[in-house]
């Protein structure tokens, strides 16, 4: 008898065991469209697990709970559910769950400029993913690796260590290559042209997007199509290659106009308006503009309307209207003194987050951190983007703007949108 009570008791917890699994993948595949319900379904998983005596549902639950506070921008939340999920993981020997959190506590930091703490998880999970491909041959520890180079090199990105970003992202690109990662490569292959315009390095610049483009191409991604054609017209712009520059922009438009991508129709706009510019077409380019500020003001991209209007003004004034031409800086001014109050205001809050959160969260310390850059040949084993402002033409590309973020909704699984010149990638989580 006693064993028949037993055996039911095991049946009985196996039975909840796979409710809460089940539960726990519900909340995983509803993270993209709903973050909320994500969460609310983890915490009932946390709590069963607690119950039940179960750490690995725990963590798990945890780590849901952490992603889902990042999804809705919750980042003091996101903090703590993630250094708890990482604290679990590593209770029960998950070492590579463990990296995973890592990683999203790095995410969580970087969304909210804390750069050094970023750069100490990312490197801190790259170390773990290392250790594992040291000990198993596996292509997704490799590419998990290669993902938090990229991370990497997006911190130095922001941090405007361009050389150190290069670097980072030239060995991701390897790790891709030799795990043949396509849209890998065509995204780090972007984020490389992004860093060598920021350099001014416009002939690599232009390498690099043509080189990611043919890959995207080959895969059939207009959304990394459009970004690559964008970012290959803005350097060939600058180049004087002005028949290539339309082509790019062209197509990049006609791909964004049949998505109804209206972000992406508004950085085609500016940049066909900095092409008839560029060739002293002023009353072609204030009709492009025009267009381009109308659509700004319809989609708040403020930092776009003011770039607009500016560059509406410079080309009106070469017409010889003056009021039009005041009129339009006039209105750019304002904008530029709504972006820098909303900036300084944001900045205070993200201050205050760090305060507030890091006392709880485990950061790296500085000398911790190991060598940089981490050479390739130690990994055998697997994101955010930097930040820009658009300002006037000074004779140099003004930045391409858009990220992951503005994919439509359902695409923006592990994406952060801001504001970079260019394009950075955030890959699997």
């Amino acid at each position: 008898m006693a064993l028949f009570i037993a055996l039911m008791l095991t049946v009985g917890l196996l039975s909840v065991v796979e409710s809460l699994e089940g539960l726990l993948d519900q909340a995983v595949g509803s993270l993209p469209s709903d973050p909320q319900a994500a969460r609310g379904l983890a915490l009932k998983v946390l709590e069963q697990a607690e119950v039940n005596s179960r750490p690995d549902l725990r963590a798990r639950a945890l780590y849901v709970l952490g992603d889902a506070s990042l999804a809705g921008n919750d980042y003091a939340a996101a903090m703590d559910y993630l250094r708890q999920a990482q604290e679990a993981f590593q209770s029960i020997g998950d070492r590579h769950q463990e990296a995973r959190c890592l990683r999203r506590l790095g995410d969580a930091h970087y969304f909210i400029s804390n750069y050094d703490s970023a750069m100490g998880y990312y490197l801190s999970g790259l170390r773990i993913f290392q250790e594992l491909a040291d000990k198993q041959d596996e292509p997704g520890l490799r590419l998990a690796a290669g993902h938090l180079l990229v991370a990497v090199g997006n911190v130095c990105r922001a941090d405007r260590s361009l050389p150190q970003a290069l670097d980072y992202y030239q060995q991701a690109l390897d790790v891709y290559q030799n795990n043949g990662f396509a849209s890998g490569i065509a995204g780090v292959r972007a984020n490389l042209a992004s860093t060598y315009q920021d350099l001014g390095q416009l002939e690599a610049a232009l390498k690099e997007n043509l080189a990611g483009l043919e890959i995207a191409r080959k895969l059939d991604d207009p959304y990394m199509l459009t970004i690559l054609l964008t970012n290959a017209g803005a350097a060939s712009i600058y180049l004087d290659q002005y028949k290539e520059a339309r082509a790019y922009l062209d197509e990049s438009m006609t791909i964004n106009r049949a998505k109804n991508r209206r972000r992406g129709i508004l950085f085609n706009l500016v940049k066909l308006g900095d092409l008839e510019m560029r060739q002293k077409n002023w009353a072609q380019s204030v009709s492009i503009y025009e267009e381009a500020v109308e659509l700004a003001a319809q989609l708040n991209e403020r930092s776009l309307w003011a770039e607009a209007l500016e560059r509406l003004a410079e080309n009106l004034s070469h017409l010889g209207r003056p009021d039009a031409t005041r009129e339009a800086y006039q209105k750019a001014i304002g904008l530029r003194a709504e972006i820098m109050d909303e900036a300084r205001k944001k900045r205070i809050q993200e201050l205050r987050l760090v305060y507030e959160t890091e006392p709880r969260t485990r950061i790296v310390p500085h000398e911790e951190r190991g060598p940089e850059p981490i050479q390739i040949e130690q990994i055998a084993g697997f994101v955010g983007a930097p930040f820009g402002a658009a300002c006037v033409d000074t004779g140099q590309p003004g930045p391409v703007q858009d990220s992951f973020g503005s994919r439509p909704e359902s695409e923006k699984r592990g994406i952060k949108e801001s504001i970079p010149a260019g394009f950075s990638f955030v890959f699997d989580r």
